[in-house]
């Protein structure tokens, strides 16, 4: 005679064909992304270089400028030197700075994104 093994209840579902999470059928909308409030849009600026002197900074000035951008020469004091900082914008939209890097990229001048 085999001997019986004890029955294991199986677990009580109110509905047997309902899963333990929900599901939606629906499928995923993509959230855009908040745009910032009025006035406090950021504000960009391409670096196009760091130079020892303000005649090096000038004629890449002089480069940018023959694109058609606007550029400006800044001097400041690092480690008790003068660099003079090419920068070039301001760019109120990340599109807008963008295809200002591409016009200087085509050109071979390489740019480092700056904000103020």
């Amino acid at each position: 005679m085999a001997a019986a093994t004890p029955a294991t209840p199986a677990p009580a579902t109110a509905n047997p064909g309902a899963s333990a999470a929900p599901r939606s059928t629906a499928p995923a909308t993509p959230t855009a992304p908040a745009k910032p409030a009025p006035g406090t849009q950021t504000t960009y600026y391409l670096q196009a270089g760091a130079f020892r002197t303000e005649g090096d900074a000038q004629a890449m000035q002089a480069r940018i400028l023959m694109l058609g951008l606007q550029s400006t020469v800044q001097p400041v004091q690092v480690n008790g030197s003068t660099l003079h900082r090419v920068r070039v914008g301001p760019f109120k939209g990340i599109d807008e700075m963008n295809r200002s890097r591409a016009t200087l990229s085509n050109a071979k001048i390489e740019t480092t994104v700056v904000r103020p």
